[in-house]
């Protein structure tokens, strides 16, 4: 006999689980418990009969030979099962300690413990009856909140899809889901209300509620479910005295109010916001005995709540700092360039000090479209309009529902401190929703960075801890730290006066600090101070001199703003959220906080850890791409490197900023295209550039033909061997690869001039020339192959070595790369026995006959006219006597 079993009070998603699992295996027992919520026992009054449900009365005088637990993982004491009964747990919530290990256990990551029992269901298709698959649906809505708790999961949603396009009835489903309270759950309902106490925790309202119930035989959740909807709190807990115990139940409309926490601490379970506990009494105990142990309970409940309720975001964690105000006699015309320069929607307008308005900027530009010379006062919208700091989240929503401000000021005593907009409480909503999915950046930094880079990352943080200065490392650092390819490159951003910070650390461990003070910044150098720091780091790491860096940089946390397109930006001070927003993609404005006791800790203000899930390149604003148009070459790399795509609407303003490519100087656009071929498949990155219209935009000229992109493909091929005698020149900053990369590109452009693109690219003249060899090279290979090796290597000879080089591994012709290849390995090495002494001996006067009569020997060797030393000396004698 095999039994499928589920737990007591059993709710829609246990009878819905049984039934799926009922219908997974036809001969096994599902067995009812003796206890049933209210909106059960409506459902199976009506419908059990077709359900096939069976009850302990039903079962065969046998021993059970396995049992299947269902949204649970306690067993229940039954005559059947016996030690030799297998026992097989299917179950949707956390793991229980105490589970036995001889159990076969599957725990599953979704709302509903129905929908993992559909996942055999569907891959079987088995067929379903408008009832059975309106349980099933019910199951899932239930548990999921109607698809509404965060602990929903996409498998939840499509398995209540899959049930709709099976016949489940969303009529019966809005109607079970719904059940009235009977009269002795209204009679607890009421009492309840009595007792009802209100406590306040991390901002988070709890109610908390008792009652004697050991006359009732009805269930409790229903009548929790009604309280929560009639306070409309945080959080709810009420306590049952029972005739078994005493049930305590919590209800939680929050994600920061954890009930299953609470729960699980008498011994219960469930879900984040709905769970419950049956603490037992002793058999046959008194009526007092139980409201005893019930005023005990209730006493240990009120002094744990404070661990069950976790602190919630506050205005002053999503505000920015230090906002621009207006005065209300400022002009429309500088109000609309501090919008322009700053990206703002709009600006608090202030008078002595109180928020007497705002200025958004449609109201701006209607007065610009009309050309009214007036004032911030005569556009604002008026209202003394403002939030505290330490206000919620939702107090910061109903504000902005009922004045319709998006950008709300952010008051201290009194005082201005911030301003907060819309764009804040998106992004702060959409991190509460992450944040369970968020990395331990902690445990990162550890595992990603080497023990004396680590160490060293420690010390600044003890050091700026002392000096009460927030630090962070930022941008491309921490988006590679997530995805599991850190570097040991970071700069470090000081929330304050990075100049200062670089000289208190100067003045401490030693070494020297180069500042720049218009943006801020400043370098340590530590070259010649590594075994002073190194005794400094004593136990932290094990390491010699050459395992540190020579200098880090430091960085002021700064805001910046564009004069005009493709200018270098104008900076002022700012704190972390406001320096991360002037980045170029949003998956490059994660930060990470090293100070003090928040090291580690994540800093997402623009959603960049969603798109780095997601796979998206974002830009942050609108003007992105016309502030810094090499950011459309950076977009096209990243996607590349990491396999994203670009955000739809990041496409689209990619597209329409091509054209403030050419306002670039060129030192800024050579710098991107250099970075190009620094990564994995440059030509990945430049076809996607060509597809895009970028290149074109660059230069009309520019392109990728086929035969560039057959000749990139080559780029792979490591260094050349010795014998090839490539050199790139020792003052250059471009790699070898690079410059191949430049000469397979524009060495195969159709421009007939390739000069032409001097003065956009400004290459070096030994790479332009390297490029000009190359295209005359592989124009004239058909002429080369036909020539003898003399006028080869009189051709060769006159050319870079990288040209050569270069030619030999992107050629498609296999006769051509033999003829280079044998050019390299011997033409080039053959010389005349007979050398310019000779000539001396021989009478002649040193001058241009020299090299010609060298020349010739050299040709005759190459052609195979002369074989042997004998035959050169002839030779040479017939040339002396041809003079």
């Amino acid at each position: 006999m095999r039994l499928i079993l589920t737990h007591d009070q059993a709710d829609l998603d246990a009878i819905a689980s049984l039934m799926a699992a009922k219908l997974l295996d036809p001969e096994a027992y599902a067995v009812l418990p003796k206890a049933l919520n209210v909106d059960v026992q409506a459902f199976l009054s009506l419908y059990g009969r077709e359900l096939k449900y069976s009850s302990l009365d039903d079962l065969p005088c046998e021993n059970a030979e396995s049992v299947l637990l269902v949204d649970t993982q306690t067993m229940a004491t039954l005559k059947p099962i016996t030690p030799n009964t297998s026992v097989r747990v299917i179950d949707h919530h956390p793991l229980k300690k105490s589970i036995k290990a001889d159990w076969q256990v599957e725990i599953g990551n979704t709302g509903a413990c129905t929908t993992l029992l559909l996942r055999e269901i569907r891959q079987k298709n088995l067929p379903l009856s408008m009832i059975q698959a309106t349980l099933l649906l019910l199951g899932i809505y239930e548990d999921t909140g109607s698809l509404t708790y965060t602990t929903t999961t996409p498998e939840d949603v499509y398995a209540a899809a899959w049930l709709l396009e099976n016949k489940a009835d969303l009529n019966l489903v809005a109607k079970y889901l719904e059940t009235p309270l009977s009269s002795s759950q209204k009679s607890l309902f009421d009492r309840l209300l009595k007792t009802t106490e209100t406590v306040v925790i991390e901002g988070k309202t709890l109610l908390i509620a008792r009652a004697d119930a050991q006359d009732m035989q009805d269930e409790i959740s229903t009548v929790a479910h009604s309280l929560r909807d009639f306070f409309a709190t945080d959080g709810l807990v009420i306590l049952i005295a029972t005739r078994q115990g005493v049930r305590i139940v919590g209800r939680s409309n929050t994600d920061e109010v954890d009930v299953a926490k609470l729960a699980r601490k008498f011994g219960g379970g469930g879900h984040l916001r709905a769970a419950s506990a049956l603490v037992h009494q002793e058999r046959h105990a008194s009526p007092d005995s139980v409201n005893k142990l019930l005023d005990e309970l209730y006493r240990q409940i009120i002094d744990f709540l404070p661990q069950i309720v976790t602190r919630g975001l506050t205005i002053a964690d999503i505000m920015s700092q230090s906002p621009l105000v207006l005065d209300p006699d400022m002009p429309v015309s500088e109000i609309q360039e501090l919008m322009i320069r700053y990206g703002f929607e709009g600006f608090p307008v202030v008078e002595n000090g109180q928020v007497i308005g705002l200025v958004n900027r449609r109201s701006v530009d209607r007065a610009i479209a009309h050309k009214l010379l007036t004032d911030a006062r005569s556009i604002m919208n008026s209202g003394r309009v403002s939030i505290e700091t330490t206000a919620s989240l939702n107090d910061l929503q109903d504000l902005m529902t009922q004045s319709g401000w998006g950008q709300i000021p952010v008051t201290e005593s009194g005082q201005i401190v911030g301003i907060v907009t819309r764009t804040d409480l998106m992004n702060a909503s959409r991190e509460k929703e992450l944040i369970r999915d968020q990395p331990n950046l902690a445990k990162l930094l550890e595992e990603g960075l080497t023990a004396p880079h680590l160490a060293l990352l420690q010390l600044l943080a003890d050091e700026a801890k002392e000096m009460g200065l927030p630090i962070y490392v930022v941008g491309g650092f921490v988006r590679d730290l997530i995805l599991h390819q850190p570097c040991l490159d970071f700069d470090v951003v000081v929330e304050g006066d990075a100049i200062a910070f670089g000289r208190h650390l100067a003045k401490k461990y030693g070494g020297t600090v180069v500042k720049h003070e218009t943006f801020g910044t400043a370098k340590w150098t530590i070259a010649n101070e590594k075994t002073k720091i190194l005794a400094v780091l004593g136990e932290r790491t094990r390491a010699t001199p050459d395992d540190l860096p020579g200098s880090i940089d430091l960085i002021s946390a700064r805001n910046e703003y564009y004069t005009q397109p493709a200018a270098l930006p104008t900076v002022q001070p700012a704190d972390i959220k406001l320096d991360l927003r002037r980045r170029d993609f949003t998956i490059n404005t994660l930060a990470v906080r090293l100070d003090g006791e928040h090291f580690g800790e994540f800093q997402d203000y623009w959603g960049g850890y969603e798109d780095l899930n997601d796979g998206l390149i974002r830009v942050l604003h609108t003007l992105s791409f016309v502030d810094d148009a090499t950011r459309i070459l950076r977009a096209v790399r990243f996607a590349a490197r990491f396999g994203f795509e670009i955000e739809a609407r990041t496409l689209e303003l990619l597209k329409e900023g091509r054209k403030h490519l050419r306002e670039i100087t060129p030192a800024r656009l050579r710098n991107e295209l250099d970075l190009i071929f620094t990564e994995t498949s440059p030509l990945d990155i430049l076809t996607r550039l060509h597809q895009l219209g970028v290149l074109e935009a660059i230069h009309p000229g520019l392109g990728l033909t086929p035969e560039a992109e057959t000749a990139l493909a080559e780029l792979n091929h490591g260094d050349p061997s010795p014998e090839w005698q490539v050199k790139v020149p020792a003052s250059n900053h471009l790699s070898l690869r690079q410059a191949l990369g430049y000469i397979f590109w524009l060495g195969n452009i159709r421009q007939s001039n390739l000069f032409a693109f001097h003065a956009i690219l400004n290459l070096p003249t030994w790479l332009e020339t390297a490029i000009q060899a190359y295209r005359d090279l592989i124009q004239q290979s058909e002429d080369l192959l036909k020539d003898k090796p003399s006028r080869v290597t009189s051709k060769l000879d006159t050319l870079p070595a990288l040209a050569v080089y270069a030619a030999y591994l992107s050629s498609q012709q296999p006769a051509f790369r033999d003829l280079l290849k044998r050019y390299t390995t011997e033409f080039r090495r053959v010389k005349p026995h007979i050398g310019g002494k000779a000539l001396i001996a021989a009478g002649l006067a040193p001058s241009v006959d020299f090299s010609t009569i060298l020349k010739k020997l050299r040709d005759a060797r190459l052609d195979g006219e002369i074989q042997t030393d004998a035959e050169e000396e002839a030779y040479f004698q017939a040339l002396l006597k041809a003079k």
